[in-house]
């Protein structure tokens, strides 16, 4: 098996320890982690290297696994590239989706809940300039320097 990626590899990890932080932040984001059942997870990752990071939701709360253990909902990028257009606001997840860039494993439905909070995490994440042209703006309710201080220095593991 090939070595990951090591930009999609830290890409990865801030987006899914954003999601995190925003759950608790963001009431949208928090609407949509709200309606996943419990002890459900999510994978993201490229192919055919596998999950990158697994979201967790337990006892109604949303964390990243540290040894993940497969996911729920798995949603694979078919290569490193494609993953990098996403994670780095260069296409939206759903231009992705269309392109036949993406493989989703899972229920749909929970994956366009996913894709909804991964957008409005990337509008936190990224300037609007590198967001404008796919998304739309948006009023954020956190502040995006206090996000990238949790981000990297709180524990959000299990």
């Amino acid at each position: 098996m090939a070595k990951k990626d090591f930009l999609c590899n830290v890409i990865f990890k801030v987006l899914a320890r954003g999601i995190v932080v925003l759950s608790k932040k963001d009431s949208m984001i928090k609407a949509e982690i709200d309606n996943l059942p419990e002890s459900y997870s999510v994978g993201l990752g490229v192919l055919p290297y596998g999950d990158y990071v697994v979201l967790k939701k337990e006892k109604g709360e949303l964390f990243v696994e540290k040894k993940p253990s497969g996911a729920t909902l798995t949603v694979g990028f078919k290569n490193a590239r494609a993953a990098k257009l996403v994670m780095l606001a260069r296409s939206s997840i759903a231009e992705s989706y269309c392109r036949h860039d993406l493989i989703v494993a899972g229920d749909i439905s929970v994956a366009m809940g996913l894709v909804r909070a991964i957008n409005r995490a990337e509008k936190y994440l990224f300037p609007h300039f590198m967001t404008k042209r796919f998304l739309p703006k948006i009023k954020k309710e956190y502040c995006p320097l206090l996000l990238y201080l949790r981000i990297f220095f709180t524990k959000l593991t299990k």
